[in-house]
């Protein structure tokens, strides 16, 4: 499961909006809003997501996973 609190503690220690953080990652403003709060919406090349995201953030992908959470 991804940690939309990471991703937001991320952004928000570079200043950047939802919106400069899509635009560095190459996705929409609603798929980072989406994955901050955790909704279910983010189907569009969802892997993909998550690593543009990781990489416009430059941090590692894992750190964007709860590894608390088990695995169905």
């Amino acid at each position: 499961m991804v940690r939309g609190k990471v991703i937001l503690q991320e952004r928000k220690k570079r200043s950047w909006t939802q919106k400069q953080l899509a635009e560095r990652a190459g996705v929409s403003r609603a798929a980072v809003a989406m994955l901050e709060t955790q909704k279910r919406g983010v189907r569009y090349n969802y892997p993909k997501t998550l690593i543009a995201i990781a990489r416009a953030l430059g941090v590692p992908l894992d750190r964007l996973y709860d590894r608390t959470v088990p695995y169905a």
